[in-house]
């Protein structure tokens, strides 16, 4: 099904699939918005970790996509974060109990698709206000980086970044005859020259309440991308990056 719909998104998920697997890694930690299926309007966490052995998904059930019964996750390493995080003053909720949904799959099916590389997902809540400030969203990148240097120096780990950058999902702004829109397509053009270039500070300071209100009811997703780059430190500068202005996303890497 996503072949059909994004052929050109199968085609580069597939070139960094084998990036990955030519660097071995020994964990993947993700950055992702949950879409109402762990969380729900009643519980919204800001920030939470997926604490636990295995999880399953996706959750959201998207017909043709492949269902996973199991999921590696790296307990130890989402319980270090978990404390860790509380340490550096984030309040940081852990979560035991979870599914994943599309935005975790569909990356892991191109990334890793046995299965095997365990994962550790980080959940910014992206959809449901309020949403913590993107300058907020950096510094918890920057102090995820500092736990992995810490615990975790030894070890290969993968950071991904899952998420749009404009996205009106069932709202009014959707596409005629879709249930989904870009209603800012300009805004993702622009993420990706500053994100091109590696300017974080410029793209926290643009990325206001109000630009990722204007960019649509799911544009609180790119907290996920500053997470990342902010992680990144100042080796921002991606070596690939593709946007795509109808999907309204970009697609990107670096290697540390």
């Amino acid at each position: 099904m996503l072949a059909k719909v994004h052929p050109r998104a199968c085609d580069i998920l597939d070139a960094l699939g084998q990036q990955l697997l030519d660097l071995k890694p020994d964990v993947l930690v993700m950055l992702d918005s949950d879409h109402l299926n762990t969380f729900f309007f009643n519980h919204v966490p800001s920030i939470a970790i997926g604490v636990g052995e295995e999880t399953n998904g996706p959750s959201d059930h998207p017909p043709g996509h492949v269902l996973y019964s199991k999921i590696p996750l790296d307990l130890t390493l989402g319980r270090k974060l978990h404390s860790s995080l509380i340490e550096k003053e984030f309040d940081v909720s852990a979560v035991q109990r979870f599914t994943v949904d599309h935005s975790v799959t569909v990356p892991l099916h191109f990334l890793t698709p046995d299965m095997t590389v365990p994962l550790v997902p980080v959940y910014i809540n992206g959809l449901a206000d309020p949403l913590i400030s993107s300058r907020r969203a950096a510094a918890l990148g920057r102090a995820i980086a500092e736990t992995l240097d810490e615990v975790y120096a030894d070890r290969r780990i993968v950071l991904v970044s899952s998420g749009a950058i404009s996205l009106e999902i069932g709202g009014p702004r959707v596409h005629a005859g879709s249930t989904v829109g870009v209603p800012d397509p300009q805004w993702v053009e622009r993420v990706t020259e500053l994100v091109t270039i590696g300017d974080l500070d410029q793209l926290v300071a643009e990325t206001t309440k109000e630009q990722i209100r204007y960019s649509g009811n799911a544009a609180g997703e790119i907290l996920n991308l500053i997470s990342l780059l902010g992680a990144l430190d100042e080796r921002r500068r991606p070596e690939y990056i593709e946007a795509d202005i109808s999907g309204g996303f970009a697609y990107a890497s670096w290697i540390c």
